[in-house]
């Protein structure tokens, strides 16, 4: 079993507006953003740059013949290094 953190992330262009004016030695700065929009056909969407994929909070492990420490921490890499998560976010239990 698997948690998620999150249920991941699009991240949508931007165009951003910078605007400094200096009137009698008093500046004035501002910014501002808008979000960048696509047309498909009549129906009107942000634009997407990247999809964030979601955060694993945790891995549970639930198997048959993992009694053994080799076995687990076998398990236990396997896991940390398709999920990239530490080994305190796995568990790892024994069906019997």
């Amino acid at each position: 079993m698997i948690t998620l953190k999150d249920l991941g992330e699009s991240v949508v262009e931007k165009d951003d507006t910078e605007q400094e004016s200096i009137n009698n030695d008093e500046s004035t700065f501002s910014k501002s953003e808008e979000t960048v929009y696509e047309k498909t056909g009549n129906e009107t969407y942000p634009y997407v740059i990247n999809t964030l994929q979601p955060q694993i909070q945790g891995v549970l492990v639930i198997a048959q013949g993992v009694e053994s420490p080799v076995m687990q921490q076998l398990i236990m890499e396997g896991v940390m290094a398709l999920f990239g998560i530490e080994s305190h976010k796995i568990s790892i239990i024994n069906m019997e």
